[in-house]
């Protein structure tokens, strides 16, 4: 191993990152929200491994988060409606038959998973962003967690992990089309991005019947004007569309409410 190598490693080991789910200023006349406090995943290298291991409430978004802070990426994040009413946050009542699959994985009911990723083949660069992406959330799918997701590669490098099926009072998992499928059609015209994002919002809330309560980031000037729009396109489209105008380096997360059963959409940008 070179004393380069050796030296990314240390600095990395033992690296806790901050996550980046804070409530963000609402638009006008939006309802304030606010999102469980998510705990530190553990995020080190020792060798020729990345190891993450999260744990608590929203464990996949956690070490998306943390991956996105470390190597400089903007992920999109999308859940589902979760059933159960606290999803991750406190242990369920599974069968037997869930439970012995829990014990197999190691992981428990509260929510939490762990990976090791080999990233040799990379040395001091950043790893392939699709083949880790991808890694993370099969291992979370396999953790039995309240949901299941799937990556999907939107336009050009920019990823999106969205919510494909939720785990009923059973623990079973139940197919759920995601809410950001729908197809909406906004008349493609030149209007400030913040408008435009209000715009898909309440296309897809008449649709659903699901309230999303819109918090953008002020720094990332929301007034910026782009022509967007479209006939008969998938709502999450549009929004990467929309969201990708107000920087590359800008995201969003569209978290679900169990308690009131509604959306809240945070954009915000990567930390310097």
């Amino acid at each position: 191993m070179s004393t380069h190598r050796t030296s990314r490693g240390a600095v990395i080991t033992a690296l806790f990152l901050a996550v980046l789910v804070a409530g963000l200023p609402a638009f006008p006349d939006a309802t304030p929200q606010s999102s469980p406090e998510l705990a530190r995943p553990a995020i080190y290298v020792v060798g020729d491994y990345l190891h993450i291991n999260a744990n608590g409430p929203r464990p996949l978004l956690q070490a998306i988060n943390s991956l996105q802070q470390m190597y400089g990426w903007a992920i999109d994040y999308e859940e589902p409606q979760y059933i159960n009413a606290s999803f991750e946050s406190a242990p369920r009542q599974f069968p037997p038959h869930r439970l012995r699959s829990m014990a197999q994985t190691g992981n428990h009911a509260g929510g939490g998973f762990s990976l090791q990723f080999n990233i040799a083949e990379y040395g001091n660069a950043p790893p392939d962003q699709t083949k880790l992406l991808t890694a993370v959330v099969n291992a979370y799918n396999e953790s039995n967690g309240a949901a299941e997701f799937k990556l999907l590669n939107e336009a050009g490098s920019r990823f999106t992990i969205v919510g494909a099926g939720v785990r009923d009072t059973n623990g079973e998992l139940v197919i759920q089309p995601a809410v950001l499928d729908q197809l909406i059609t906004i008349p493609k015209s030149q209007r400030s991005v913040a408008e435009t994002i209000s715009l898909i919002c309440n296309r897809v809330s008449m649709q659903s019947k699901v309230t999303i309560s819109i918090h953008l980031d002020p720094a990332l000037s929301p007034s910026t004007a782009a022509a967007i729009g479209g006939q008969s396109m998938p709502a999450r489209e549009m929004l990467s569309e929309a969201v990708t105008a107000l920087g590359s380096k800008a995201h969003w997360r569209l978290l679900y409410e169990d308690h009131s059963r509604t959306y809240t959409l945070n954009i915000s940008q990567l930390s310097p």
